[in-house]
């Protein structure tokens, strides 16, 4: 089996709400959950309003400028520092950045959480 393509950003884009954004090696699989993406109708939201969509319930979010390249890159280097494979048990890991990533209940923050289940992983910014 051959080394996989690196989508474009375009066509990361077009991949579904839970659909998979790539394949590790490891047999992991890195899927696009649109609940943490940037989308326009949140530019200007006043803190409550802010604070009302990146609940948990509602998801935090990833910065605008956190496009899913970047997020399928970073996903695909942590789970390798992780040393995860596919018969890894269910597991959560946080890093902390040295900037931030996104907002949860409306507080800028700079930790990301990397979920791993059932051979899927996905990732969300976190308070802690």
């Amino acid at each position: 089996m051959g080394e996989q393509r690196q989508l474009t950003e375009a066509e990361y884009r077009r991949i579904p709400n839970g659909g998979v954004l790539k394949t590790l090696p490891t047999g992991l699989s890195i899927l696009r959950r649109t609940k943490h993406e940037w989308t326009i109708d949140l530019e200007g939201l006043n803190r409550k309003d802010l604070a009302t969509v990146t609940n948990p319930r509602r998801g935090s979010k990833f910065l605008n400028s956190w496009t899913l390249t970047q997020y399928v890159r970073y996903i695909e280097r942590r789970a390798a520092q992780l040393d995860w494979t596919r018969e890894t048990a269910r597991a959560l890991h946080t890093f902390t950045e040295s900037n931030p990533v996104g907002y949860s209940r409306g507080r800028l923050v700079s930790k990301i959480r990397i979920e791993l289940s059932g051979g899927f992983l996905h990732a969300y910014p976190v308070e802690a």
